[in-house]
C-alpha cells in the first residue's frame, strides 16, 4: 500500500509488499545483453481521481476499464475507472484499500488493511468479496496483483518484514508458486490460459522477470545492466514489466521477442511495485512521477501490402489466385473483393481491392490495397463443317448455311441465302456477331462448297437472277447475276428492264448473249441516288428475253 506517511505505525514502508524499494542494493546487479529494438509508439494519457493526493493505475481490462488505488481526505481507497467515471473500491469495514488487477469480465483483486497488522487479499466478483488468507495462519500478508476470467488470482504471501513466496488462489484454495533455487518469488499477472509472470531473486540476490507456463519457468531479463521484473500478460502472451538502470525505472513491453521502453512522456516511470498492466488491445497502464497514473494507447503501424497488377486475363476466365496474390510481410488475413471464383466482365483497368487484417492487430492497422486488371474480350466458337455438294441450279439455303456457336448472337451470311452459285469450288463467309458486344468479339468464318454441273439434258434454259445493291454519292448500284439452271443454253439474252420502285436504272437494255447450262454472267445497272434514302424499304423488278422465253424476278428490298 501507500499512504500520505508512507512510514506505517509499526515502523515498516508501506509500499514494502509491492515495491523493489523492499529489496537491498545487491538487487541491482544483472546480466547484460544485446540492445534491444524499438517496435512500437504510444500516445499518453493521465489517470487522476479527482480531489486525490495521489493515483496509482495498476491493472487493465479488454474493455479499456482501469483499476488501481488512490488517496484523499477520506483514505486510501481500490478504484475502477470505466468510460471515464472513477468508482471507489473499499472491502466492507477495512481501513483502507487497494486494487491491483482486473478482468475481461470484471473480476478484482487487491489486499484491504483490516487491523492495521496484516494485510489479507481479496477477490471482487458480479459484487461480492471474497477473502484470501493464507493457509499457514493469519501471521502473512497476502496481496492479489492479478486476476482472469476465471478467478483465479495470483500474488504474493510473506511473514511480515521478510521475502516473499508466490501464491496461486484458484477453486477456493491457495497454492504456492516457488522460482526453484530463488529466495523470493512474487506473481504479478495471470491470463485466461493460465500464464503467470512475476519476478524472483536469485541467490546472489539479483532480481529477474519470470513467465510461468505450462508448469515451466522462464528467465525475463530486459538487455542491458540494472534488473527486470515482469508485471502483466494479455491473451496474445504480451508481457510488460519494470526495468531499473541505475535507480532510473522503465516500463517494457515484450512483443514477440522484442522489448519496447514505456516512458510516459509526463515525467519519469514510477512503479513503486510492478504495477503496470496490459490488455489484449496492448493498452498500458501504469505510474510516473509523484503517483499520477498513465494509460498508454498503441499507436498502430500499417502493414505495407505488395501487390502487382495482374497480368491480363480473358472473359469469362474466373479470379483465382494467380490474381489475387497480394502480400505482405507480417501474418494475417486477405479478403478479397471481388472474391475468387468471380467472373469479371471484359474491359480495361478494373479495380481489385483487398483488405489485410493482421494477426497481430495491438501493433498493426487494418490496410485495404488495390489494383487493376485488364480482362480482353472472348472470341467466341464457331462451328461450320463444309456442306455437302450440290447441282448447279440449287440455291443455297439452311442446308448449307447452317454455322452455330455456343454463344447466343447472329449469323450474316455471304452470299445470302437464295443465291444460285456457278459450278465449282466456291466459298461462304459468315460474320457471327454475339448479342454480348462487351465480353464477346465478332468474328467471321469460312467454308467451302462444290457446286457440280447440272445432269446433262435437254431440259430447256432457265434463267435465275440474284443481286447485290450497293450505293454510291449518285447512284444506287444494282449487280446482277443471271445464271443458267437449265440443261441447254439459253441464246440471245436481254436484259430489258431494272426498276427499284418506278425508277428505272441504265444502260438498258443490255445485250448479254448466249449463257451456257450452269454458267451465270453479270450486269451492272446504276438507279438514281434519289430514289431514296439508305435504309428506306422499295422493290427491285428485273425483267428480259433470251430465245424461247422470258425471266423476271421482283423482291422485296431495302435500300443500301
Amino acid at each position: 500500500m501507500v499512504s500520505a506517511d508512507p512510514i506505517d505505525k509499526d515502523g515498516r514502508c508501506r509500499v514494502k509488499r509491492s515495491s523493489f524499494a523492499f529489496y537491498s542494493l545487491p538487487f541491482l546487479l544483472a546480466l547484460a545483453f544485446s540492445q534491444p529494438a524499438l517496435a512500437i509508439t504510444y500516445n499518453y494519457t493521465q489517470i487522476d481521481v479527482p480531489g486525490a493526493s495521489f493515483t496509482v493505475a495498476v491493472g487493465i481490462n479488454n474493455s479499456g476499464q482501469v483499476t488501481g488505488f488512490y488517496q484523499d481526505g477520506s483514505g486510501q481507497h481500490g478504484f475502477v475507472l470505466s468510460d471515464g467515471v472513477y468508482s471507489p473500491v473499499n472491502y466492507p469495514g477495512a481501513f483502507s484499500t487497494d486494487a491491483f488487477g482486473i478482468s475481461n469480465n470484471v473480476n478484482v483483486t487487491g489486499e484491504y488493511d483490516c487491523c492495521g497488522a496484516t494485510y489479507p487479499a481479496f477477490l471482487l466478483s458480479g459484487g461480492t468479496f471474497t477473502t484470501i488468507n493464507d493457509p499457514r495462519g493469519p501471521n502473512y500478508e497476502l496481496v492479489g496483483f492479478g486476476v482472469n476470467n476465471s478467478g483465479q488470482v495470483v500474488g504474493s504471501t510473506n511473514p511480515p518484514g521478510q521475502y516473499g513466496r508466490g501464491f496461486l488462489f484458484s477453486g477456493g484454495a491457495v497454492t504456492f508458486i516457488d522460482y526453484p533455487g530463488a529466495i523470493m518469488t512474487q506473481p504479478f499477472g495471470i491470463n485466461d490460459k493460465g500464464q503467470v509472470v512475476g519476478h524472483y531473486a536469485d541467490g546472489m540476490g539479483t532480481l529477474h522477470g519470470f513467465l510461468l507456463s505450462g508448469g515451466v519457468f522462464t528467465t525475463i531479463d530486459y538487455p542491458g545492466p540494472g534488473y527486470s521484473a515482469a508485471s502483466g500478460i494479455n491473451n496474445s502472451s504480451q508481457i510488460v514489466g519494470v526495468w531499473i538502470d541505475r535507480a532510473v525505472q522503465h516500463g517494457y513491453l515484450l512483443s514477440g521477442g522484442v522489448f519496447t521502453l514505456i516512458d510516459p512522456p509526463f515525467g519519469p516511470f514510477n512503479g513503486i511495485g510492478p504495477e503496470i498492466g496490459i490488455n489484449d488491445n496492448g493498452q498500458i497502464v501504469g505510474s510516473y512521477g509523484s503517483f499520477h497514473g498513465f494509460l498508454a494507447t498503441p499507436s498502430l503501424q500499417t502493414p505495407t501490402i505488395t501487390w502487382l497488377a495482374p497480368a491480363a486475363i480473358t472473359y469469362p476466365a474466373p479470379l483465382t489466385g494467380v490474381q489475387l496474390d497480394a502480400g505482405t510481410n507480417i501474418g494475417g488475413t486477405f479478403v478479397y473483393s471481388p472474391p475468387a471464383r468471380t467472373v469479371l466482365g471484359a474491359g480495361k483497368g478494373q479495380t481489385l481491392s483487398v483488405t489485410f487484417t493482421p494477426d497481430d492487430t495491438i501493433d498493426y492497422a487494418p490496410v485495404t490495397a488495390t489494383t487493376t486488371i485488364n480482362v480482353n474480350q472472348a472470341t467466341p466458337i464457331v462451328t461450320w463443317q463444309a456442306p455437302a455438294a450440290i447441282a448447279f441450279g440449287g440455291a443455297l439455303g439452311g442446308g448449307q448455311l447452317d454455322a452455330v456457336s455456343g454463344v447466343p448472337g447472329a449469323f450474316v451470311y455471304t452470299p445470302p441465302a437464295g443465291t444460285v452459285l456457278p459450278v465449282g469450288n466456291q466459298t461462304l463467309s459468315t460474320r457471327f456477331t454475339p448479342n454480348d458486344t462487351v465480353d464477346y468479339k465478332s468474328v467471321t468464318s469460312l467454308t467451302t462448297i462444290t457446286v457440280k454441273p447440272a445432269s446433262p439434258s435437254e431440259a430447256p434454259a432457265n434463267l435465275v437472277v440474284t443481286k447485290v445493291l450497293t450505293r454510291t454519292e449518285a447512284s444506287v448500284v444494282v449487280q446482277l447475276t443471271i445464271a443458267n439452271t437449265g440443261g441447254t443454253a439459253a441464246t440471245n439474252v436481254v436484259l430489258i428492264s431494272v426498276k427499284v420502285g418506278a425508277v428505272s436504272g441504265t444502260p438498258l437494255p443490255q445485250n448479254i448473249g448466249t449463257i451456257a447450262p450452269g454458267a451465270s454472267t453479270e450486269a451492272t445497272v446504276n438507279v438514281p441516288g434519289s430514289v431514296g434514302v439508305s435504309g428506306l424499304s422499295s422493290s427491285l423488278t428485273v425483267s428480259g428475253t433470251y430465245t424461247g422465253g422470258i425471266f423476271n424476278s421482283n423482291t422485296r428490298i431495302t435500300l443500301p
